[in-house]
């Protein structure tokens, strides 16, 4: 009987001990990156304005009220921290860092964190420019230590711990989470323009691998970001677009992946896609890339991380004062350029096609492009009997039966656990 009595008694508390504990509170995220923001003192002019956009191809008004917007929404999800990954400034401008870093103000006044990471157009640009109304004129950039002396409220100044070899750092996300900030640059080795590829350096690595191992132990979750993709996000990246990823990538997908890393956050290709690698012994990493702000479709995403997943959600801006039918002009002009890079890009791999064969090439290819960039790659009726007719063309019905835009998972709306 006594027995039966402690028994309830025991279970009874517990029960209590439950109800009154209270329930852990989920962290949100925002992630921006490649805003490319260009400060309009570098171009005071409506000449200045126009000579920017004919050699960028950018718009300076549409993309500051873009920003703008995005602030706002910032603001009206109220999450606890704001990731921005890389590609701040449209290139690596000294000014444009800093009227950023203005523009962030409103939310560091929000009581939100940032944390941030280099871009490849952010650090040590060669030829760094502003404009007038009729030519280009040298302007100031920022060294690696400027760049973290500017940042130092976005990560540098509270970082758990920095890397001795580049720009990274360990951030704290909250009491059961870090952030490791990969810094993938290569702006060191700048001579006359910037470089676009990127590497995890060895020191690094092993700089982020023994704050994983005490992690592990401490039974921590750890997340990361970097502005380069950690794995390949569309068939053949690593041979037509290998400056998009970091060197030698599926080695180092495979030692972060196994040393506990979940999800990293980047940049870089301008495209919404998450695309998971799955070690050979078992672990799996998702690396979310997201198309950025600084051009079509103007993604941003927000998730809601707690002790057992991380929920992804994509926003896109489809509309300004300024520009109601943004989204529709954007991604006309998106879908214009790739088919100029996709003509190209055949013609530098082809010697001779003939002219119906290229231009159906170039047609599919910038389609295929195009839904990249927005993500869930999903073809219509049209495009369908694009693949069909291009299974025929090649005799190779695998293209026709098994070809696919996408890898798994999904890229706009997703959830990850923290195990496998």
């Amino acid at each position: 009987m006594k027995y039966f009595r402690f028994k309830y008694i025991l279970l009874s508390t517990i029960w209590l001990l439950c109800l009154l504990s209270p329930a852990q509170k989920s962290t949100k995220i925002a992630v921006i990156n490649d805003i490319h923001y260009f400060s309009d003192k570098l171009a005071a002019t409506e000449k200045a304005k126009e000579n920017y956009t004919l050699h960028t191809g950018r718009d300076i008004d549409i993309l500051h009220e873009v920003l703008d917007t995005v602030i706002a929404r910032i603001l009206l999800a109220n999450p606890d921290v704001l990731l921005i990954v890389g590609d701040i400034t449209n290139h690596g401008e000294r000014q444009s860092h800093i009227d950023f870093i203005e523009k962030m103000q409103k939310i560091r006044d929000a009581n939100i964190s940032i944390f941030v990471v280099p871009g490849n157009h952010d650090i040590n640009i060669p030829n760094t420019k502003e404009y007038n109304d009729n030519e280009f004129l040298d302007t100031e950039t920022v060294s690696a230590s400027e760049f973290a002396e500017l940042y130092a409220d976005f990560g540098y100044n509270s970082a758990i711990s920095r890397d001795t070899a580049s720009l990274s750092y360990l951030a704290k996300i909250n009491d059961q989470t870090y952030l490791i900030c990969f810094d993938t640059n290569l702006y060191d080795k700048h001579k006359t323009n910037s470089i676009s590829a990127g590497k995890i350096k060895t020191e690094t690595l092993h700089w982020a691998l023994e704050i994983l191992k005490k992690a592990k132990q401490e039974n921590i979750n750890v997340i990361a970001m970097m502005h380069h993709g950690l794995v390949e996000h569309i068939v053949g990246q690593s041979m037509f677009f290998p400056a998009y990823l970091i060197e030698d990538w599926q080695a180092n997908a495979q030692i972060v992946a196994d040393a506990g890393i979940r999800a990293v956050f980047t940049g870089h290709f301008h495209a919404n896609d998450a695309t998971s690698y799955t070690s050979p012994t078992g672990n799996t990493i998702t690396d979310i890339e997201t198309a950025g702000i600084g051009h079509f479709p103007f993604s941003y995403r927000i998730i809601e991380l707690n002790d057992n997943q991380l929920k992804i959600n994509t926003y896109s801006i489809n509309s300004i004062a300024s520009q109601p039918d943004l989204a529709q002009i954007h991604r006309e002009k998106l879908h214009a350029k790739m088919l100029t890079f996709a003509k190209n890009r055949l013609k530098s791999i082809f010697e001779k096609l003939d002219p119906d064969i290229e231009n159906f090439l170039v047609s599919l290819a910038s389609q295929m492009a195009l839904l990249h960039a927005i993500g869930d790659e999903v073809p219509d009726e049209d495009m369908k009997k694009e693949i069909e007719a291009l299974s025929q063309l090649f005799d190779n019905d695998y293209i026709n039966n098994d070809f696919s835009l996408d890898f798994p998972p999904e890229d706009n709306n997703l959830t990850i656990k923290w195990k496998n």
